[in-house]
């Protein structure tokens, strides 16, 4: 059977930089008054932004891209 591409070795370097990210995250998220935001969608119904699930994605593409495993 066929891994479609899997590629183990990328996943793992990857994976390594979670915690780097989670730091940096935490580090980062200081500078906000809480973690979450209510906001509203285009109905009119709340909907609550995760500051921590911005900051993280930013820094996971900023490290990988750092590091060269991803060209974003």
């Amino acid at each position: 059977m066929t891994n479609h591409g899997y590629d183990h070795d990328y996943e793992s370097a990857v994976n390594r930089l979670i915690r780097l990210a989670e730091k940096n995250t935490k580090v980062r998220l200081r500078k906000y008054p809480r973690e979450t935001e209510e906001r509203k969608t285009l109905a009119g119904l709340p909907w609550y932004w995760s500051f921590w699930t911005e900051i993280f994605h930013e820094e996971m593409n900023r490290l990988t891209r750092e590091s060269g495993l991803r060209d974003l």
